[in-house]
């Protein structure tokens, strides 16, 4: 009896890889999330020649992350559905990791079909030029393994002249480059687009890319948007959602044999002033004159619980203790926003619900 192995085809594990971006602004997305994963301080997206006169036009993917050695590129980089970010959700820097498990590769095939990589590596200080032809999976009867990318060591590679070099008109990259080290870290140029990205485009991704911006709890990281066609205009992404929110909640958990949670909940969803002369009455109710539902409970907006689970009735019923002792100590913080479209554009497209 013999034992075979399977295969498969060049083109199907590229279709596989691409259903998961349903479009290029998810590929795109997919491609920036990867940037914070590799523990960059900085993401630089640059669309160049996207003017209704270009032929050439591309998209670059900059970062000032921990860069790849060539065992990284060999080993992770260029192995289809890695099981690397399930197996090592934090990076190095404990952040935990973003990005899709392993299919990202096929989020540049889902941009455009030239991939031009270059990346100097935080632990080598040595540089590498990866690059590959996505049309070369669409030969007929090619299996994955008959795909070859080319990698090439480039021991002078600079990755601030680089980008100086490539873009010395946009404003903003010149002071971007001297605020934070580039030394380290990677540029993807995506050439041969597989789609137009007009000016109503390239704005959508650059106020959708805001929701990648942690909020101020979590480690730093900056994106930036920018276009040769339009120098002046887009530049850093900023974060609209955790400075308008109804309802902040951190909670921390301790992980000591009390088993301790704590709960810090703030609010700040209702309108004080009219809570106060307009349904003051409401606080003369019996349960309205208890912890944490009087006047100067609200008024106050902070509410701090702190409890043990082994005090909550039933939670050893229906949760394994042994599966929280496992989990051990964290912590989170949750925003809960309740927005609404605004009919009067002079308020801006998005309000907040009040009383």
């Amino acid at each position: 009896m013999a034992k075979i192995p399977f295969t498969v085809s060049a083109r199907t594990a590229k279709l596989i890889g691409q259903e998961n971006f349903a479009n290029a602004e998810g590929a795109m997305v997919e491609l920036v999330k990867n940037t914070y994963d590799a523990d960059a301080r900085n993401c630089i997206v640059i669309f160049e020649n996207h003017d209704d006169y270009s032929e050439s036009p591309s998209i670059y993917i900059i970062d000032n992350g921990e860069g790849m050695t060539d065992k990284v590129i060999k080993n992770y980089w260029m192995t289809i559905g890695t099981d690397d970010k399930l197996q090592n959700h934090l990076s190095d820097k404990g952040r935990v990791k973003t990005g899709s498990k392993g299919i990202g590769r096929f989020a540049l095939n889902r941009l455009g079909f030239i991939t031009e990589m270059f990346t100097v590596s935080q632990k080598t200080d040595k540089g590498y030029k990866w690059s590959v032809d996505w049309k070369d999976f669409d030969k007929i009867s090619a299996t994955i393994t008959d795909i070859k990318a080319e990698l090439i060591e480039e021991p002078d590679l600079n990755l601030v002249n680089k980008i100086q070099n490539q873009f010395p008109n946009i404003r903003g990259i010149e002071e971007l480059l001297l605020k934070q080290p580039f030394n380290t870290g990677t540029i993807i140029k995506i050439s041969n687009l597989n789609d137009r990205w007009d000016e109503d485009a390239i704005k959508n991704l650059f106020d959708n890319l805001e929701i990648l911006i942690p909020p101020q709890e979590q480690p730093e990281f900056d994106i930036h948007l920018f276009s040769t066609s339009n120098p002046d205009d887009y530049g850093q992404v900023n974060s609209a959602y955790y400075d308008d929110y109804d309802y902040k909640l951190e909670a921390k958990y301790l992980g000591d044999s009390n088993r301790t949670l704590s709960i810090n909940i703030i609010r700040n969803e209702l309108d004080i002033d009219i809570i106060e002369n307009r349904y003051k009455e409401i606080f003369d109710f019996k349960t309205m004159k208890e912890h944490p539902y009087r006047l100067e409970d609200i008024k106050s907006k902070d509410l701090n619980i702190t409890t043990s689970l082994n005090s909550i009735k039933g939670f050893s019923s229906y949760v394994d203790n042994s599966l929280v002792d496992s989990i051990g100590k964290f912590d989170f913080t949750f925003y809960y926003i309740k927005n609404t479209i605004s009919d009067d554009k002079s308020e801006g497209d998005v309000k907040k619900v009040s009383i």
